[in-house]
């Protein structure tokens, strides 16, 4: 009793100053012995709200460290799970955001941690915990790998639509005449045109334009090669001689 007594005092310096206040009022203003108990008893009622608010009323603040000893002894949460290794790669290189021309492919490689199987959207795994896989997304699309632990891992592939247009007028031609090359490409970085044919050196540039042939001697592939961020794409044109007949 006289421990429970010493804590309320060591606890309470406010409130035990009030109360001896009021008890010298009482005894001042002769106040009846049962409205001091009702006015004592508000007031520890007050006290004990006040404390359990966190509200400063002369609450020691030991008694609120026992209180968040009692939370610190609570079970603490769980690390997050472990995110797998999960990347993408095509010609614009490896990461979890790539590009692809359109119809091209892209490799996706996964590989969970404290895991037992693993699940995709928009892919299969298989259920292996780590591997790879071949896409050819239509449109921009985002994979995700799920691993058994609950560790996700995500890889955007982006669909770019490179436009090329390449064209030989005539395309049909007696030796040594010429021909005109006209090109013109959309949504690419740079372009360059070239020939296959050993008896001369035809070469252009630029994502438009027209050019007249060198004398053609034989049938001659024009190829237009561009680059996007996603790497090359091509488009040819043939030139084809007309063939000639000799008499014997």
């Amino acid at each position: 009793m006289l421990e429970t007594i010493k804590n309320f005092a060591e606890n309470r310096p406010v409130v035990i100053f009030i109360i001896i206040l009021l008890l010298l009022s009482f005894t001042f203003y002769s106040v009846p012995l049962y409205s001091q108990a009702a006015i004592i008893l508000v007031l520890v009622i007050i006290d004990a709200v006040s404390c359990s608010i966190n509200v400063i009323w002369g609450c020691s603040g030991g008694g609120g460290g026992g209180g968040g000893g009692g939370g610190g002894g609570g079970t603490p949460s769980p690390p997050p799970p472990a995110s797998p290794t999960f990347t993408g790669t095509s010609g614009s290189g490896t990461g979890t955001n790539i590009s692809v021309n359109a119809g091209n492919s892209a490799t996706l490689d996964w590989s969970c941690v404290d895991s037992t199987s693993s699940s995709g959207v928009n892919f299969p795994t298989g259920g292996a915990v780590s591997g790879s896989a071949v896409v050819t997304p239509s449109s921009d699309t985002t994979y995700t790998v799920i691993c058994s632990n609950d560790g996700q891992g995500t890889v955007t592939v982006s669909v770019l639509n490179p436009s090329l247009s390449i064209t030989a007028t005539p395309s049909l031609i007696r030796k040594d005449e010429t021909s005109s090359i006209q090109w013109n490409v959309t949504a690419v970085n740079s372009c360059s045109i070239s020939e296959d044919n050993p008896d001369f050196i035809d070469s252009w540039s630029g994502t438009s334009g027209t050019q007249t042939t060198s004398p053609i001697t034989g049938q001659t592939i024009y190829t237009l090669s561009c680059q996007t961020d996603a790497g090359a794409v091509s488009d040819s044109a043939t030139i084809r001689l007309i063939p000639s007949f000799e008499e014997f």
